[in-house]
């Protein structure tokens, strides 16, 4: 059987409407995989799936991590890189230290996780 053309654009349509987009067009994770930000945090990976560790402002990707689920992930932005670098900070992320806003994403690999009820991230700090 053979569908009219009309009928397969609209299915595609559909389709497409039933997917959640993993990504910004600025190139960060969409808001709906937020679990927590700050300069501390603490968490356990509720599935498969990669970490993403933002700076807002700029709309940067400072750190991802692929993990396995129930892999604990630590960020503390005064033991990372980020506090390293405080002489050249602005210079090399375009921002000063004290406007930084991060947030962290989780996106599993699965993205049907989400399609119901949000799962529990453990978050802490």
């Amino acid at each position: 059987m053979k569908l009219p053309p009309i009928l397969l654009v609209c299915i595609a349509l559909l389709g497409g409407c039933v997917t959640q987009r993993q990504f910004t067009a600025d190139g960060i994770p969409d808001p709906s995989y937020q679990i927590g930000g700050g300069d501390f945090f603490v968490t356990q990976a509720p599935s498969d799936g990669t970490f993403y560790i933002v700076e807002e402002t700029t709309k940067r990707i400072l750190i991802s991590a692929t993990t396995l689920e129930a892999s604990p992930i630590t960020f503390n932005v005064n033991e990372s890189e980020i506090a390293a670098n405080e002489d050249d900070f602005e210079e090399k992320y375009g921002i000063r230290r004290d406007q930084v806003r991060i947030v962290l994403y989780f996106i599993p690999h699965r993205v049907e996780y989400y399609r119901g009820e949000r799962p529990d991230f453990n978050t802490e700090g």
